[in-house]
Order: C-alpha cells, then structure tokens, then sequence
C-alpha cells in the first residue's frame, strides 16, 4: 500500500482539523466537495485512468483538492494586503492565501508522516 492506515487516518483528522469551523464556506465539507468534484470531472473526461496521471499525480490531485483552502480564515487576499497582515508580509503580499494554505497543508504532511517517513 501507498499509505499506511493509520497514518492516512491522522493526517485526514488534523487536516480536516485544520479548516477553520467559524468560516461559513472555506470548511472541510467544501475540501471534501472540491475533491470529489476534481475525481468527477477527471474521471468523466477519460483523464483519470489515462497513463498521464499517474499514482503519484493522482495523489497530489487529491491531496491539492482537500487542503486547498486549509486554514482559511474569511478574508481575502486584498484585505489581508491593506491591512498589513502578517502572512502579507510573509508573502510579500503575492497569493497570500494561495501560499498560506500550501504551506499549511505541507506542515500537516510533515506532521503526519511520524518519525519513520
């Protein structure tokens, strides 16, 4: 297997732990709906199983689509920009957000691999 169960299971807990529960619409419900939306439509189309996706694109497809929005926190990237906010400075007020959940879901990923890899 890919995955060992247990760690998969960790990592989708603190992930989904991970989405802020008083933001009404970046939630992990809305993840879960962008994942089976992505694994439709690609499986729709014949790209799916094509030989271009292959397991490791698959995985990051999947992975990209639950923690795209991690984080969140109901503002936006112009806001956070105008107002000075830490992660603006931090990202040098360029896809604040974009960069802020990427870096968030690769923190859970490092968080959840345990010491054996």
């Amino acid at each position: 297997p890919m995955f060992k169960a247990d760690a998969l299971a960790t990592f989708l807990k603190t992930l989904e732990e991970g989405y802020v529960k008083e933001n009404p619409y970046h939630t992990h419900v809305h993840a879960a709906d962008v994942c089976n939306s992505i694994f439709f439509m690609t499986n729709a189309v014949g790209f799916w199983h094509s030989s271009h996706f292959t397991d490791n694109r698959r995985i990051a497809i999947l992975l990209a689509a639950l923690g795209h929005d991690v984080g969140h926190f109901a503002r936006n990237n112009h806001f956070l920009a105008v107002t000075k906010h830490a992660l603006a400075t931090t990202y040098n007020d360029r896809s604040v957000l974009e960069n802020f959940h990427t870096s968030s879901l690769f923190r859970i990923l490092d968080s959840s691999r345990g010491p054996d890899g």
